[in-house]
């Protein structure tokens, strides 16, 4: 347990990074819609990153985008780069066989983390590159994920999302609504996106749903399938893809195996 309280500056200053990061093209008008945070707290926090040189203006100073520093922050984790190896030749043949991208995305404490996708160079809408995080009870891939976990390692998720300043975490103090949705995704099998979370981060025009992918029998990620709403019905998007999306789950799911198995035999060696 920390022995002070957070930096509440600090915490609103790293959620506006998030934001401007995760978007590239970020107004005032799409942080404050993501994050909660007051407009004026949104323009202070991205005065102070503009100062700090992690984001600057385009067009007109109406918009913001990260700048290289951002990278800085990032240089010692890699815990994703070996599942994002192993899951990339499976998202390019999905991709090819059902024409709609997918991401593949592991646990990061209170949130689902990217680590594959084969969004690049669609419609601005689907666009999503490696590193994005997703809310755990929002988010396709986080009630998919969510849903195969063991009671201990969900009362460990809830206690932290319970502690989350995330607007879209808040729901994880209420019981009742979290059990709802983790029975509603166990008798579906796949999990789909919460419709204020959908029409915020992209505007309701796209929908998608997930399935976990398990290693040895215990949930390490999971992986989605997108698609815009204006093109096919989520209910016939899963007719049609969802086998084939828990098969690509699969795949990933023993290839993590292996991987796993290789690694333990050239640690006793």
């Amino acid at each position: 347990m920390a022995s002070f309280l957070p930096v509440i500056a600090l915490t609103r200053g790293l959620d506006v990074l998030r934001v401007v990061n995760a978007t590239r093209n970020a107004t005032v008008a799409d942080i404050h819609r993501q994050t909660g945070l007051h407009r004026a707290t949104v323009v202070r926090m991205l005065e102070t990153l503009e100062h700090a040189g992690y984001v600057m203006r385009r067009d007109g100073g109406k918009k913001y985008m990260p700048t290289g520093r951002v990278l800085l922050l990032a240089n010692g984790f890699q815990a994703h780069d070996r599942v994002a190896q192993l899951a990339e030749p499976v998202l390019v043949e999905l991709r090819q066989r059902i024409g709609w991208p997918s991401d593949v995305a592991i646990p990061d404490r209170d949130a689902m983390m990217i680590a594959a996708t084969s969004r690049a160079f669609d419609n601005l809408l689907l666009n999503r590159r490696s590193g994005t995080r997703a809310p755990m009870l929002s988010s396709a891939l986080g009630r998919a994920y969510v849903a195969a976990c063991s009671t201990p390692r969900l009362e460990e998720i809830l206690g932290c999302l319970a502690r989350s300043s995330e607007p879209f975490d808040r729901i994880a103090t209420d019981r009742a609504a979290v059990d709802r949705i983790l029975q509603e995704t166990r008798r579906r099998g796949y999990g789909t996106p919460d419709e204020a979370y959908s029409k915020a981060v992209y505007q309701s025009a796209t929908s998608g749903f997930a399935v976990p992918v398990l290693a040895n029998q215990e949930p390490v990620g999971s992986i989605n399938l997108m698609f815009l709403t204006s093109t096919i019905r989520l209910q016939d998007a899963v007719t049609n893809f969802l086998p084939t999306l828990r098969r690509a789950a699969e795949r990933i799911g023993k290839a993590m195996e292996s991987d796993l198995a290789d690694r333990a035999n050239q640690g006793t060696k």
